[in-house]
């Protein structure tokens, strides 16, 4: 590793939060101790491109899509309250898409199970 520190610090009067690729980082000073909250960035541009879950895709895919986007959710937030800010969203695009509420709440589940509070 580099031996060197390395810190980011916001400027004075730029705004604390940054968009990179797909990812929100703000900076939170006057918490207990000055943490980053990282949540999931969605450009203006995001369309609702899913597979629909009535295409002719194996079940397997039709399962993992919504699944991964729950997991790079759950690694991509900074702890539960903001993943859990972040499911809703995520839940409602795939709804949009046909794909069956209890698959989405299985999978909301497992994925809830595996994150570090």
């Amino acid at each position: 590793m580099n031996s060197q520190d390395f810190c980011i610090s916001p400027r004075e009067g730029t705004g604390s939060e940054v968009h990179f690729l797909d990812v929100s980082v703000k900076w939170e000073p006057f918490t207990c101790n000055c943490n980053f909250i990282s949540r999931i960035y969605r450009k203006d541009t995001f369309l609702n491109s899913y597979i629909h879950y009535a295409s002719k895709h194996p079940v397997y895919m039709k399962t993992n899509i919504p699944k991964g986007q729950l997991i790079r959710a759950s690694r991509m937030t900074s702890d539960g309250k903001v993943f859990e800010d972040e499911v809703r969203p995520i839940v409602n695009v795939f709804a949009e898409r046909g794909y069956k509420h209890h698959l989405l709440e299985r999978l909301v589940k497992e994925i809830k199970g595996q994150k570090p509070n």
